[in-house]
């Protein structure tokens, strides 16, 4: 899209009455490329970022690869509060948005990019996960032949290394499918969501004080409301584990956080299973089951034992801490 040039402007972005009455949300400045004369956008993908300019950089090239013309969706990037700030790549054939949402966490600034989304279908994204070039394509061919009031969630597959760390052998026994996710669970992560605008204003706006977990309450708010959600196996992601023990201590404690806060806090006790509300969700006789599948030999079983042995101490004292009334892991 030639001319298409960069531009700032001060905007101060408050609840839309549509979308329900949350906090409001402040964007200290908006950086541009949309170009505003061209015609009604199918779709908005909505990407909240926090202290990530790497993965930003890669997701937004793989955004610029889409095989759906670029003219027909916009990318809203969020920064949550990132130190220092995070930059615009020079995609100038990428209709780009980067605005600032101070109020921590990643449901609060999916939440601003709603409010200045202008697609018909929102697709949803993380910035640490790589959409295949059909991804928006297959998406919107999902939710476009979907029944109304329907959710579609992408497939999300993990890049399993050659020679795997213990860290990332556990997490790739321990963790459950999208599928799963959506067929059995009844829910979808926002690392690949699709669902029409009009509908979303149904459902409301995610619960922001939530710091993890929000895209299960989400779901399992328009489920109530009558909604089904789908799962769309060519529409794909691609994410990484976590392959450092201290980057999987802090994704637990982030995880127990918002399952702590699902379980206690609000109404969906009966919902929530796993990490964070399970007393045995580490070390289960189903986890020796999974281990014993895998085939390890038995020095790589033994560390991976002691890798779930960790976590699990560490969700242990993050229960206790955040029952303490300490705040939950934003991270």
């Amino acid at each position: 899209m030639a001319g298409l040039g960069q531009f700032a402007i001060a905007l101060e972005i408050v609840p839309d009455a549509r979308m329900g009455t949350g906090p409001e949300v402040r964007a200290q400045a908006v950086k541009s490329t949309v170009d505003k004369t061209m015609k009604p956008l199918s779709t908005s993908v909505i990407l909240p970022v926090y202290n990530d300019q790497k993965n930003l950089q890669a997701c937004l090239a793989a955004l610029a690869n889409q095989t759906l013309p670029h003219d027909q969706f916009e990318v809203i990037v969020v920064d949550n509060d990132s130190l220092p700030a995070m930059i615009l790549p020079g995609l100038s054939h990428l209709n780009m948005t980067l605005l600032y949402c101070a109020r921590p966490g990643s449901y609060a600034a999916r939440n601003a990019g709603l409010r200045i989304a202008n697609g018909k279908v929102i697709a949803f994204l993380d910035v640490d996960c790589l959409p295949d070039k059909r991804w928006l394509a297959t998406g919107m061919e999902a939710i476009h032949e979907a029944p109304r009031k329907t959710l579609v969630g992408g497939n999300v597959k993990f890049d399993f290394p050659e020679n795997p760390s213990a860290i990332e052998l556990f997490q790739h026994i321990r963790i459950s499918g999208q599928k799963i996710n959506i067929e059995q669970k009844r829910y979808s992560v926002t690392a690949n969501l699709f669902a029409r605008r009009e509908e979303i204003m149904l459902v409301g706006e995610f619960q922001d004080s939530l710091l993890s977990g929000g895209d299960r309450e989400w779901c399992w708010r328009a489920i109530e409301q009558g909604f089904d959600i789908k799962f769309s196996e060519l529409t794909t992601v691609t994410t990484r584990y976590r392959d450092t023990l201290k980057a999987a201590i802090t994704q637990v404690r982030r995880i127990t956080g918002g399952h702590y806060h699902l379980k206690k806090k609000m109404n969906f006790k009966n919902h929530v299973a796993g990490p964070g509300v399970s007393s045995s969700a580490f070390i289960s006789p189903g986890f020796f089951q999974l281990l014993r599948r895998a085939e390890l030999p038995l020095s790589t079983q033994c560390r991976v034992t002691g890798i779930a042995i960790v976590l699990r101490i560490t969700q242990i004292l993050e229960l206790l801490r955040l029952r303490a009334g300490f705040t939950a892991e934003r991270r």
